[in-house]
């Protein structure tokens, strides 16, 4: 890849440091009509932005970014990111796989924690899975099963 391909679009250019704009639009309009976050980021860990960059680059907090970057995900564009060295694009299958695969066990972490509290002190009034999605859970049933089975693939997370 060549160097001026590399560069982020109204990065330390002479249009941002004057005006605080990227790509002719305000920060905020930037992240929402000029192509997202995913616009912003390079290929590979080595050129990620962490979450502070972002929000100098685009002017908006730090949770705003973090939804507009699961709203992208969630459409499909891979925008991968490490505790390391922040957001960046897959420069690679094994970039993707290795993210998919932290997802997926952040996820049964996740299952495994809600599964132990919900069994645990057995009070009275104790909301449980199956009241909030009227669906009974099997004692066999794993992480993906449930989520597949309440969100098939393909749908964009919604049930």
């Amino acid at each position: 890849m060549r160097d001026d391909e590399k560069s982020r679009p109204g990065a330390a250019t002479p249009e941002r440091a004057e005006t605080g704009n990227v790509g002719g639009l305000s920060p905020t309009k930037y992240i929402i009509e000029g192509g997202g976050v995913a616009s912003l980021l390079l290929e590979g860990a080595e050129n990620a932005l962490p979450l502070k960059e972002l929000e100098r680059l685009t002017g908006q907090d730090g949770r705003t970014i973090r939804r507009q970057i699961e709203t992208e995900r969630r459409r499909g564009v891979p925008i991968l990111s490490d505790n390391r060295n922040g957001y960046f694009l897959p420069a690679c299958d094994y970039d993707r796989a290795r993210f998919v695969g932290q997802m997926r066990g952040r996820a049964r972490e996740i299952w495994q924690t809600a599964n132990a509290v919900e069994q645990g002190s057995g009070e009275a009034n104790q909301i449980t899975f199956d009241d909030l999605n009227g669906e009974p859970l099997d004692d066999d049933d794993s992480p993906e099963r449930y989520f597949h089975r309440i969100a098939p693939p393909g749908n964009g997370g919604r049930a």
